[in-house]
């Protein structure tokens, strides 16, 4: 129990060090891109799907979703977790009625990729098919 309690000290001290050394801000920007899995959320953020089409007047073109948007997240799903879109369907229908982040890539007519996050909130009787109104496709 010791050692540990040694070893913790220790850790802390070097910790308090190192964190006076950065310039302030530093540390705090680094957190931030780190996601609770320990992973770099960039990378996280590889897109995993393409909106094919979006219905007039549904969710997803009420929250700015567009034809050809790359998606890069849908709530808490990623690249690596998505189970071929499977995940994507089970969190709309958890989330009906509630704000879901999506994180999209879009290429502008004169090639910039342009990076946005949307809140889509999936619901019921917007006139057409299914809780969101679009299509998307791996």
């Amino acid at each position: 129990m010791s050692q540990i309690e040694t070893g913790l000290h220790e850790h802390h001290a070097a910790t308090k060090s190192r964190d006076h050394t950065l310039p302030q801000g530093a540390l705090h920007a680094s957190n931030a891109s780190i996601d609770r899995t320990g992973t770099s959320s960039s990378s996280l953020e590889i897109p995993f799907a393409k909106v094919n089409s979006v219905v007039s007047g549904s969710p997803a073109e009420e929250a700015g979703l567009q034809a050809g948007d790359a998606i890069r997240r849908f709530g808490d799903i990623y690249w690596i977790n998505h189970e071929r879109l499977s995940k994507v369907a089970e969190t709309v229908q958890k989330n009906e009625g509630r704000s879901i982040l999506i994180k999209v890539s879009r290429r502008r007519e004169e090639g910039a990729l342009e990076e946005l996050q949307l809140h889509l909130v999936p619901r019921r009787n917007w006139g057409g098919r299914g809780l969101i109104g679009c299509h998307l496709i791996p």
